[in-house]
């Protein structure tokens, strides 16, 4: 993300305010989207079986109980 200093030459003096805080907003939403999405790989790395259906159709009980 540009820095502030560098956004200053583009933003209009009267917008200045809304727009730190608009781009503050997007950071933050980028940075929890970011967050979910890694907490999402670890949850599918550890019930990625259930995903794919053939391969949970093709399980046995035992199978199942082991993963």
């Amino acid at each position: 993300m540009m820095t502030m200093i560098m956004m200053s030459k583009y933003i209009h003096p009267n917008n200045f305010l809304e727009s730190i805080i608009f781009f503050l907003v997007v950071d933050k939403t980028i940075t929890l989207l970011k967050n979910r999405f890694e907490h999402f790989e670890v949850f599918e790395s550890i019930v990625e079986f259930l995903f794919d259906a053939r391969t949970f159709k093709s399980l046995d009980n035992d199978e199942l109980k082991k993963s």
